[in-house]
């Protein structure tokens, strides 16, 4: 394996011709920039009886986290929709934030109608598209989110516009004391992850060589650490085009923890990394040790631990990491990570049925 390549500044130029690294890397920037042009933006003060947040990919993502980070802070119910349609229970007193960087994603765009039908108050994020067309027509709330990146790589953007709304609307409390944090820390690891900093200084490129031909299994230690370990393996797939896996304690005990035992199964392809947080539950704590015992006689593991003391700080410490690494292992093995040839292509033969 030439590792070496990781410290050649010729095979980023290469590999990563649209200097994805770079956006990834500007996360902390990118965050900086959203909560400016945020601060501006007005919203009448709503308080629903549940929220629903409709998203797909990369636009998705950013409600999975928004929906951990909360969930032991509201007294509301929050669902993350991947479909065509809404849940039935939804209606006047239910708040929709509709998402699609594109504004063209067509999941998202039949539920903002579906919404609209049922009568739901709708928010809209996008940089454009028939969404922002849609919205501007029926003066539904939209924000304009800051162009220039792929979907995956506007998550900065995207979480701190559905985390601002609710701020704006009342619904939470300001979070400036946790957001602080969240980029002091994150600047460090922006310094610290950069391609200049050599593979002897770089643990995001470590791991990437640790991850070379291996199939990630991505374990978050509880609560909000599943929307981590989720974005772990879906940058995995989209950035080095590996196939990954993501399950969070304590459930994967319930089950996946039995594909372990199986006598005809090769595991040595497989390398485990476990999303752990110094205030992890004892119980979790104990599942996770328990096992470890297991699965090292099976398959590497290794542990990674969140940084900080909020939440905020601890969830895009470790989203941050994953980002890097899957690009790091992209340049390993000499693709682009950028390109999303096969996605593209089902959208234009799906584009082309509807014609």
């Amino acid at each position: 394996m030439p590792v070496s390549i990781l410290d050649d500044p010729k095979i980023i130029e290469i590999y990563d011709p649209e200097k994805i690294l770079d956006d990834f890397l500007e996360l902390p920037l990118q965050i900086k920039k959203t909560l400016e042009i945020l601060e501006d933006w007005g919203l009448e003060p709503f308080i629903p009886k549940n929220i629903l947040i409709s998203g797909m990919g990369g636009s998705a993502i950013g409600g999975e986290i928004l929906k951990e980070f909360l969930k032991y802070k509201l007294n509301l119910p929050i669902i993350v929709n991947r479909e065509y349609e809404l849940t039935e229970f939804i209606n006047e007193e239910s708040l929709i934030f509709s998402i699609s960087y594109s504004g063209n994603t067509e999941e998202t765009l039949q539920t903002y109608e579906e919404a609209k039908g049922k009568g739901a108050k709708i928010i809209a994020f996008s940089v454009g598209g028939l969404l922002r067309e849609k919205a501007c027509h029926d003066l539904t709330p939209h924000f304009s989110l800051p162009s220039g990146h792929q979907p995956r790589a506007a998550l900065g953007s995207i979480f701190f516009a559905l985390l601002s709304a609710l701020i704006k609307l009342k619904i939470i409390p300001q979070q400036t004391q946790e957001i602080e944090e969240m980029l002091e820390n994150l600047y460090f690891f922006q310094r610290d992850f950069r391609f200049k900093i050599p593979i002897l200084k770089n643990y995001a490129k470590k791991l990437a060589i640790k991850l070379y031909k291996k199939i990630p299994v991505i374990y978050g230690s509880w609560s909000y650490f599943g929307a981590a370990a989720m974005r772990w393996r879906n940058q995995f797939n989209e950035n080095a085009k590996i196939i990954a896996l993501s399950n969070i304690f304590p459930e994967l005990n319930h089950n996946e923890i039995a594909a372990w035992d199986n006598p005809e199964t090769s595991y040595e392809n497989f390398f485990v990394i476990i999303l752990r947080d110094k205030d992890d539950p004892v119980r979790i704590q104990k599942r996770i040790n328990l096992t470890k015992q297991i699965i090292q006689k099976k398959a590497e593991v290794e542990e990674i631990w969140a940084k900080g003391d909020g939440e905020l700080s601890k969830i895009f410490s470790l989203i941050f990491l994953g980002d890097i690494a899957s690009v790091y292992l992209a340049i390993l093995q000499k693709i682009n990570p950028a390109q999303i040839e096969i996605i593209n292509f089902l959208k234009k033969e799906l584009v082309k049925e509807n014609e």
